[in-house]
């Protein structure tokens, strides 16, 4: 899958690949399977933030099929809040929908 470089928003996305940080096994039939987190929190700033939390809020929406939230590089600030969204098929989500849920429910250190 390539090697991690670092956390800038451009290295989320790498040569065709998502780089989670999760850990995963490909089985037989080519698929991918996430079996871990490398990393179990983003740092945004001083706070933590599980990004289970933020996926659980972000699930909420029925449009949602699979979410995957990273941390990414905020400069000297640590990292800040991404979310990777794949809609169930014949489905449309504006950006404002999943933010909306996001405000209501996270603090603003949280918010992807």
């Amino acid at each position: 899958m390539g090697q991690e470089n670092d956390e800038s928003p451009e290295s989320a996305l790498s040569d065709g690949w998502l780089f989670t940080r999760d850990a995963a096994v490909i089985d037989t039939d080519g698929f991918f399977h996430i079996i871990s987190r490398k990393r179990d929190t983003i740092m945004a700033g001083e706070n933590s933030v599980f990004p289970r939390d933020v996926e659980e809020v972000l699930y909420d929406n029925s449009k949602v099929l699979e979410i995957v939230v990273v941390g990414i590089s905020a400069g000297g600030a640590g990292q800040r809040v991404k979310a990777f969204i794949v809609l169930r098929p014949g489905t449309s989500l504006s950006k404002d929908e999943p933010l909306e849920l996001c405000r209501k429910r996270l603090e603003v250190y949280a918010m992807p």
